[in-house]
């Protein structure tokens, strides 16, 4: 037998624009999905009405007005797209996580630093029996290929973000379905 009410993590699509005031992503799901969206912008953001808006971080360094925002929406239809929009033209990634069998979403928690030299970032998960997806974002990264994917612990989080190899993963996307802990983030 088994458990059929635990959220399931189907797919991720992770998506940026190097300087635009919109980014459309698409990602294919089931009709009463939940589609947890983690953003990256660095001017004022808009949102599409049906999207729900968790919970924006403000910038964190100086040299840039980069925040990163969650939101999510209950699919509709068998593929959905959020259409992101900022005031200016400047980066945007996104990335949609598809869940199955979920009840709710919900943000529970933040770890935030500022500075220009930071590169790893830790905290302890939330005592939850919960999954918990964390994303992490950078403003900088290394300026020329191959950039590096994030590194992090346990290595028992499932990692997604855009392929290293061709662009800088500057929004990293980690599901923790372990027990409790720290858990580091490094770029």
């Amino acid at each position: 037998g088994y458990v059929s009410s635990i959220p399931i993590v189907q797919n991720v699509v992770c998506n940026d624009v190097e300087s635009a005031t919109t980014l459309d992503t698409t990602i294919t799901c089931e009709v009463g999905d939940l589609i947890l969206a983690q953003i990256i912008v660095r001017s004022a953001l808009t949102l599409p009405t049906d999207w729900t808006l968790l919970r924006t971080i403000p910038p964190v360094g100086t040299t840039s007005n980069q925040t990163l925002s969650f939101a999510y929406k209950k699919a509709t239809s068998t593929s959905e797209t959020l259409t992101v929009t900022q005031a200016s033209a400047e980066r945007i990634y996104t990335n949609l996580v598809r869940l199955s069998n979920a009840v709710s979403i919900s943000y529970i928690q933040s770890c935030e630093k500022t500075g220009t030299s930071i590169k790893s970032i830790s905290s302890t998960k939330p005592v939850t029996p919960n999954m918990v997806i964390w994303g992490a974002s950078s403003s900088t990264w290394k300026t020329t290929s191959p950039y590096g994917d994030w590194t992090y612990a346990p290595s028992t989080l499932d990692y997604y973000s855009l392929p290293q190899a061709t662009r800088a993963p500057r929004l990293g996307t980690f599901v923790d379905s372990s027990g409790a802990g720290e858990r580091t983030f490094t770029i």
